[in-house]
C-alpha cells in the first residue's frame, strides 16, 4: 500500500515561507492498494493531486463536508473530463445528501461560476454509513464482471470507462465478495461539531495491511474507545493533531470544543491501539514549520515515555509512505 500526503493543513490554506516544510494545503491524502486509488478528502491539496495523477476512475471519501475538506473539488481537473468517472461518498448529515450540498454550496452561482451539472465527468454521488463497507474488486475482464455482478454486469460495464477502481458499497456484514482485494470500513465520530465525521479504515486482504484515517476528532477522557478499537494493529494511523498541548489547554483563546486534538491525544490513541506508525496531521493554520517540528519531536518523546515502540511522524505535503 502507498500513502501520499497532498494537503495536511486544517481550517484554511496557508501558503508562504513559514509553511514550506509541512505544506499549506488543506486535507487531501491518497491511498493506493493494488490497482485501486482512493482519495481521502478534497481540500485544496486535491488540485495538485489532479495535476500529477492521471487516471480514468477516482474514489473520493469525505470525512465530512466542512469547507477545508471539500474546497479543492472545483479545482480538481478531472471533474471536467468527459473520459473520467468520479465516485464520491460522504456521511449523511442533517438530512442533506452529498449531491444537494455539492449543487447548492460548492458548484452554484454566485459562489462558483460552474454548476455541477456543467462539469463534464461522469459521477456517482452517494453516502456511506458505519453499517456499510466499500469493497474494492480486482476486475480485469467482462467475465470478471459477470462473476461478481451477475445479471447486473452490463450496467456496471456501461458506467465504468475502464476496468479500474471498480468497487461495491454493501452492508458491513456481507461476506467477502468474489474478486475482492481490499475493503474500506467506516466508524462514526461524534466529537466534531456539527454532527461529527467519519473515520475510514482501508484493509488490504492479501497482506493484511491497514491504514486508518481519523481527522477532525477531539479527545475523550481516557481515550476514544471506538477509535482505539477501530485502529487496533493498524500499520498507519493518520490522526488529527491540530493543536499543541499548550494551545489546547489555553485559557486565553479557548479551543476546547472545536472538535480537534492535540498531539498527546493522538499518541495515546496510537499507543493503546498498538499501531505501527502514527501520522500527525490537520495542523492549525497558525502553527508554522517551527511549531509543527517541535510538535513532532514532543510527540516522539511522549510515545517513548509511554513505552511505545511505534514510529511518529508529522505529515509533510508531497511525502509518500509505502507499507
Amino acid at each position: 500500500m502507498k500513502l501520499t500526503f497532498w494537503g495536511a493543513r486544517g481550517s484554511i490554506p496557508v501558503p508562504g515561507s513559514s509553511t514550506i516544510e509541512f505544506g499549506g494545503n488543506t486535507s487531501c491524502y491518497s491511498v493506493e492498494t493494488g490497482r485501486h486509488f482512493i482519495i481521502l478528502d478534497a481540500g485544496s491539496g486535491i488540485r495538485n493531486l489532479g495535476k500529477k495523477v492521471n487516471r480514468k476512475v477516482f474514489i473520493i471519501l469525505f470525512s465530512h463536508l466542512h469547507h477545508d475538506h471539500h474546497q479543492g473539488l472545483p479545482f480538481f481537473r478531472w471533474m471536467y473530463s468527459p473520459d473520467c468517472l468520479i465516485n464520491m461518498y460522504s456521511p449523511m448529515r442533517m438530512n442533506r445528501s452529498l449531491l444537494s450540498i455539492l449543487k447548492t454550496e460548492l458548484f452554484d452561482s454566485p459562489m462558483f461560476p460552474v454548476l455541477l451539472n456543467d462539469t463534464k465527468s461522469r459521477k456517482i454521488i452517494d453516502e456511506v454509513s458505519a453499517t456499510e463497507s466499500i469493497r474494492l474488486l480486482d476486475i480485469r475482464t467482462k467475465k470478471d464482471l459477470k462473476t461478481v455482478f451477475g445479471k447486473h454486469w452490463e450496467e456496471v460495464n456501461d458506467i465504468y470507462p475502464v476496468f479500474e477502481n471498480i468497487h461495491a458499497k454493501v452492508l458491513f456484514s456481507l461476506p467477502k465478495m468474489p474478486k475482492e482485494t481490499a475493503a474500506i470500513d467506516v466508524c462514526e465520530n461524534l466529537s466534531h461539531p456539527q454532527n461529527g465525521t467519519l473515520f475510514y479504515k482501508i484493509t488490504e486482504h492479501k497482506t493484511g495491511k491497514k491504514i486508518i484515517y481519523a481527522t477532525d476528532t477531539e479527545p475523550y477522557k481516557g481515550g476514544d474507545f471506538n477509535l482505539i478499537k477501530f485502529s487496533e494493529g493498524a500499520d498507519i494511523l493518520i490522526h488529527d493533531s491540530q493543536f499543541t498541548e499548550e494551545q489546547y489547554y489555553s485559557k486565553g483563546f479557548i479551543v476546547q470544543g472545536f472538535g480537534h486534538s492535540n498531539y498527546k491525544s493522538a499518541v495515546e490513541v496510537a499507543y493503546k491501539a498498538g499501531v505501527k506508525t502514527l501520522v500527525l496531521t490537520h495542523f492549525d493554520p497558525d502553527n508554522n514549520d517551527e511549531i509543527v517540528t517541535k510538535m513532532e519531536q514532543d510527540a516522539r518523546s511522549y510515545a517513548k515515555e509511554l513505552g511505545g515502540d511505534f514510529k511518529v511522524i508529522a505529515a509533510r505535503e508531497g511525502e509518500t509512505l509505502v507499507i
